[in-house]
């Protein structure tokens, strides 16, 4: 077997895996969001409990659950690497 027939295979075996990769980090993305604004929910009514003013709670916690875009985390990723 040759070179380019190994690369020609691996090609096909990475295109093949290519649907079940981008499912993967879209559905792992999915979760992340849902968990921080969940997360963002009891950190919201723990500052109300404990005396702050609700809108203020509700611009902090709305923040927190924001910080979790594509954006931010392709952002730090990149940040890391060079």
């Amino acid at each position: 077997m040759s070179r380019d027939d190994r690369n020609g295979e691996a090609f096909i075996v990475i295109a093949a895996m290519m649907p079940y990769i981008i499912w993967s980090v879209f559905s792992a993305y999915l979760r992340m969001k849902k968990r921080a604004s969940r997360s963002a929910d009891v950190f919201f009514k723990t500052m109300v409990q404990n005396g702050m003013p609700r809108h203020e709670a509700r611009r902090l916690a709305d923040e927190y659950a924001s910080a979790f875009t594509i954006r931010s985390i392709v952002r730090s990723v990149t940040s890391r690497r060079g």
